[in-house]
């Protein structure tokens, strides 16, 4: 685990039975980071999390006896470029995920009609509401401090291994981030390749976020099993946390902002996964699997609550649509001289009927609509790969790897992503290192665009595209 670059803290195997004790931990790091991209231009800027992810961490563990334990972790992800705290998500649905806060003002340009999604009629100033929804989380680092990291209470047994509970990493996450030299943190993310492509940050070279549980489950129960001669293994269910048996109660009204909650279907979110390790010596291998539930169609509750908030929401808060699933196995060893690293995943999101937004002038009587779409969009797969190699040389590791992505099946988004990443660090003491990482990612084929993280624009159908990054930085650990 200490060779992923510590991208996380909270452990993908049971924790031991120890004595009573409680620990403040964490890290910062800093980095001078620059992004350019075809479309979009460079940015340069002080950011964080190149090579450790910034955090602010306690946990704790009690000695039951019997070989009984407890323990809890709590970790707050920490934006110290700016102060703020990472926002979290309270199910793993999309519905009211990344809202806006506080009211404000639109001037119609004529008369607004009866029955438009802004709040007042007539010419004068409308007044802007608060779009109501079932979820308070989300409010992109406005929260202060979550535990977004993870948030969990255990019991453990030295036997029977452990029960965890709360908000944790997925078991199909592990293997993207044990077994890549970087981490899954930084320019050099395997994340950039084996969760960009199917996700809307498209061919990224900074790493994706979404409410989806690629990386982390709220509202989880998970068993890690006790080691077995190297062998493990990991399970864990999260909960929908979606209302069923109530649709069709209430509608929402146009203009208002408030209906029943089951604004996505019964199920929506519903996570399992299951990893299965081994590790002895210098051989370590595991294979994971993670499958989200999501219906294929928005409900006409959900379809009313996004008209009557496009006036503040348009274009996002979509309910998540299509099952999502993903296999991954991954595999190093330790030569001494050199550690070998690979993965090799594969992702679906399952076929489903979207809803599009259509942006109208406020002279039509309305700022916009959400319609369901007519054609179903056709089942997503992407498959990826990483071959890398760290070489340890005194207090200095190098890094070096190479990553590939092919999407295809939704045909306005095929195409294929290449990165090449290398990287050093320096280790000045055991808690302070000084690291830098270069990495270039190519993409071409239909669907290709340049870094939406730089707010870019699309690449036409054939053009490929190209973006570059650099990390330049301090991490220090504590």
């Amino acid at each position: 685990m200490a060779a992923t670059s510590g991208a996380f803290a909270q452990t993908a195997t049971s924790q031991p039975v120890a004595n009573t004790a409680v620990t403040l931990f964490g890290g910062i790091d800093a980095r001078m980071n620059s992004l350019s991209a075809t479309n979009a231009g460079t940015l340069n800027r002080l950011d964080n999390s190149g090579e450790y992810s910034s955090r602010l961490g306690f946990k704790g563990t009690e000695d039951l006896g019997g070989g009984w334990g407890a323990a809890f972790w709590l970790e707050a992800g920490i934006g110290n470029d700016d102060g703020r705290g990472q926002n979290t998500t309270s199910n793993n649905t999309n519905m009211g995920q990344n809202l806006g806060v506080g009211t404000g003002n639109f001037t119609p340009a004529t008369a607004v009609t009866a029955g438009s999604n802004i709040a007042a009629g007539g010419t004068g100033t409308a007044q802007q509401t608060q779009y109501a929804t079932p979820s308070t989380s989300g409010l992109n680092g406005l929260q202060g401090i979550s535990f977004n990291r993870a948030a969990t209470v255990s019991l453990m047994n030295r036997d029977l291994g452990e029960l965890r509970a709360g908000r944790d990493y997925a078991p199909s996450f592990w293997n993207i981030a044990v077994y890549d030299p970087f981490g899954a943190v930084g320019v050099g993310s395997s994340a950039n390749v084996a969760l960009g492509m199917l996700n809307p940050a498209g061919a990224s070279i900074a790493p994706p976020g979404t409410a989806k549980p690629e990386v982390r489950t709220s509202n989880s129960i998970g068993w890690l099993s006790p080691d077995w001669n190297g062998f493990r293994a990991q399970a864990q269910y999260a909960f929908s946390e979606v209302p069923s048996n109530c649709l069709g109660l209430v509608a929402v009204a146009t203009g208002q902002s408030t209906s029943n909650t089951c604004v996505a279907r019964a199920g929506d979110g519903k996570y399992t996964g299951f990893r299965l390790s081994y590790a002895q010596g210098p051989l370590s291998l595991a294979a994971a699997t993670g499958t989200t539930k999501y219906a294929t169609t928005v409900t006409p509750e959900g379809l009313a609550s996004l008209n009557a908030g496009a006036w503040l929401n348009q274009g996002g808060n979509v309910p998540f649509l299509g099952d999502y699933k993903v296999t991954n196995f991954g595999g190093s060893y330790d030569l001494g001289t050199a550690k070998l690293w690979a993965q090799y995943g594969t992702q679906a999101q399952g076929s489903y009927t979207g809803v599009t937004f259509t942006s109208i002038a406020p002279a039509a009587g309305s700022y916009g609509a959400y319609t369901q779409n007519a054609a179903t969009t056709p089942e997503g797969k992407l498959k990826n790969y990483l071959l890398g190699v760290t070489v340890p040389m005194g207090a200095w590791t190098h890094k070096f790897s190479y990553n590939k992505g092919t999407r295809s099946g939704d045909i306005a988004n095929d195409r294929t992503q290449k990165q090449f990443a290398i990287g050093t660090v320096y280790a000045m003491s055991k808690r302070t290192s000084l690291y830098a990482t270069a990495s270039q990612m190519k993409a071409d084929g239909v669907g290709a665009t340049a870094s939406q993280a730089l707010t870019s624009s699309a690449a036409t159908a054939t053009d490929g595209v190209k973006a570059t990054g650099f990390d330049l930085g301090v991490s220090h650990r504590f």
